[in-house]
C-alpha cells in the first residue's frame, strides 16, 4: 500500500497535475447533504450539470428547477434503469424545461456517476447519491473541489453526447 501511495505521489509532478482542493464535505445521514447540495445549487450563476444515479430527492428536484427559472443552463444525464422508478423525478424535472438524458451506461452497464458541476468551477462528488435514502438512511458522503471542473465537464460532455433524450 505504501509502495502504491509513494509512487502516485511521485506520479502527480510528473504529470502536470496537482491534487484537487476541497472546499466542503458533507456525510450522510446526519450531515442534512441534500441541504448542502441545494445551497450549492442555488449559488450557482450560470451553469449547474451533473451525472447521477439515483434522483428521488424533491428538494434537490427543485433547487433544479428554480435554477433553470433563474436563466442558468441545467442539464442532467440520469441512469436509465433509476429514470424508471416510481418515485423518480426526471419526468418533473423534464416538464419544467430541465435537459435530461437518460441512458446506459457507456459499455452496457449502469451510469454509476456522481458528480454537479456548478459554473464550470466547482465540482461535488462522492457517493452520495441524490435520493430520500441517501439523505435519511445510508451512509454516503461527497466532496467539493474547487480546481478539478475542466476534467468533470469534459467527462459531462462525453456522457451528454452519447445519451438520448428520455
Amino acid at each position: 500500500m505504501m509502495r502504491r501511495l509513494l509512487i502516485f505521489t511521485l506520479a502527480l509532478p510528473l504529470s502536470g497535475l496537482s491534487p484537487a482542493k476541497t472546499v466542503d464535505t458533507c456525510f450522510s445521514p446526519l450531515g442534512h447533504c441534500d441541504q448542502v447540495l441545494v445551497s450549492w445549487i442555488n449559488a450557482a450563476e450560470h451553469t449547474v450539470h451533473g451525472a447521477i444515479y439515483g434522483l428521488t430527492d424533491e428538494a434537490i428536484a427543485q433547487a433544479m428547477i428554480k435554477a433553470k427559472e433563474r436563466g442558468l443552463s441545467v442539464r442532467l444525464v440520469h441512469d436509465k434503469t433509476q429514470a424508471a422508478g416510481r418515485r423518480d423525478v426526471t419526468e418533473e424535472l423534464t416538464s419544467a424545461g430541465v435537459r435530461v438524458h437518460v441512458q446506459r451506461g457507456s459499455r452496457g452497464g449502469i451510469l454509476h456517476d456522481k458528480f454537479l458541476i456548478i459554473d464550470k468551477k466547482y465540482v461535488i462528488t462522492g457517493s452520495f447519491n441524490w435520493t430520500n435514502n441517501a439523505t435519511k438512511r445510508n451512509d454516503e458522503n461527497f466532496v467539493v473541489l474547487d480546481d478539478d471542473a475542466p476534467r468533470f465537464e469534459a467527462e459531462f460532455e462525453r456522457l451528454w453526447n452519447e445519451a438520448r433524450n428520455p
